[in-house]
């Protein structure tokens, strides 16, 4: 998951008014990448945890504007 922060930072760069959600489920050190990114393209960030949601999303990345990449699933 580490590795995959960079997939995420060409989005950060193109998305407007961008919004940043992360699962508060993980280990921090697996979302410190993503918070570090997020900070370095002044993206806001949102810590998120519902303990009485069970997901397998890890982060949702929001915009103002549409995207012709309506779903981007990283392993």
């Amino acid at each position: 998951m580490k590795k995959d922060a960079a997939k995420i930072k060409p989005l950060l760069k193109k998305v407007k008014d961008g919004h940043l959600f992360l699962n508060g489920s993980l280990s921090y050190s697996y979302l410190s990448p993503y918070i570090q990114a997020a900070n370095q393209h002044k993206v806001p960030f949102t810590i998120v945890q519902n303990l009485e949601a069970d997901t397998d999303i890890g982060l949702v990345l929001t915009g103002s504007e549409g995207s012709l990449e309506r779903d981007i699933f990283l392993d």
